[in-house]
Formats: structure tokens, sequence, C-alpha cells
């Protein structure tokens, strides 16, 4: 579940899908636009990343009026480096391990 309600000491979890969900949701509208942020794909965004011994960094793009929010997931245990392409610019980010990171860039 999103939220775990403990009786014993009456207190609340939440877990990484709520925190997830709570860090997105601000950027996420009717009017937006979602695309798939994949590794060396060509189709929504292409993401080469280093080291290639590591899993792929994962995510999606959230295109606004005003802006293109990344939301990028290193689920590694080392940190991840990797390039983006985004609005005719290339876009370089260091993900920590075990991270969730949120990229906004204005159009």
């Amino acid at each position: 579940g999103l939220i775990t309600y403990d009786r014993r000491d009456k207190s609340f979890a939440y877990s990484g899908q709520y925190k997830a969900f709570k860090q997105i949701a601000p950027y996420v509208s009717a009017q937006s636009v979602i695309y798939p942020i994949t590794c060396n794909k060509q189709f929504g965004f292409n993401m080469p990343h280093f080291p290639k011994s590591v899993s792929p960094t994962e995510g999606f793009a959230v295109d606004n009026a005003n802006e293109v929010v990344l939301v990028l997931v290193n689920n590694n245990e080392q940190k991840a480096q990797t390039q983006i392409e985004c609005l005719g610019q290339n876009w370089y980010v260091e993900l920590m391990p075990k991270t969730l990171s949120t990229i906004i860039i204005k159009k």
C-alpha cells in the first residue's frame, strides 16, 4: 500500500511509491503529455548512460506548456551518469544511488 497505519504505536509509514507520487504530482495536469525516457531506444527521449555495467536509468518526461519535467530513477547501488537531449540541448545529469530525481527545464 501507499500508506500503512500501525495500530500499536498509532503511526503512519509512507511507501516509496507514495513519496515518488508526492514529488511528481505537482508537475502533472490534465494538459500534460507524458513521454517515456528509455536508454538507447528510438522512441520518447533517448538517454545514453554510464557505466554500462549497471541497470539503465529509467524515467519519463512530462511536457507542459512552459516546461519539460524529467523524472529519472537510478535503482543501482552506485551513481549513474546520463545525458539527455531535450528541447534541442544536451543535458548531463549525475544520479546518486537509489534515487528519484526531478529536473525542470523551462521552455
